[in-house]
């Protein structure tokens, strides 16, 4: 094991115990009360675990909008392509050209292309992501126009 592997787990360690000792103090030495502190927390929570259903919904909602089923196989086909969508359009902002149909059909393409390279999902499943994909052109090109 390298010295930098070695203390890697202590500096981890270290970073955690006074991330939380931190938050401790911060939560014992705030001007709010204590009552006041842990309804804030619960507050926070049930707003985090509302955003957390709500984009639960959402995907479930594009996925059913797509496919007209939700399972595990188009949840996932769905998340890869979101994802590699969003490194082609991260790596496309970089390029600073300026996106048209033809740029943004190869785009598509090419998130289509690792799709079906990974051989995990049907020709059916992919061509309706793709036509998901190509249908939001025009929602793009009105944004733009």
């Amino acid at each position: 094991m390298s010295e930098r592997q070695s203390s890697f787990w202590p500096a981890l360690a270290g970073m955690t115990i006074g991330a939380a000792a931190g938050a401790v103090a911060m939560f014992f030495l705030s001007p709010r009360s204590g009552r006041a502190n842990r309804r804030l927390v619960a507050d926070k929570w049930d707003e985090f675990n509302d955003y957390l259903d709500a984009e639960r919904d959402a995907i479930t909602d594009r996925v059913y909008d797509i496919f007209g089923e939700v399972s595990a196989i188009t949840t996932s086909l769905y998340d890869d392509a979101r994802r590699l969508w969003e490194s082609q359009v991260k790596a496309f902002e970089k390029s600073l050209d300026k996106i048209d149909k033809k740029s943004y059909q190869e785009m598509v393409d090419n998130v289509i292309e690792k799709l079906q390279a990974s051989k995990k999902y049907e020709s059916d499943d992919l061509s309706k992501i793709k036509r998901y994909l190509n249908s939001q052109w025009r929602k793009l090109a009105e944004e733009i126009g």
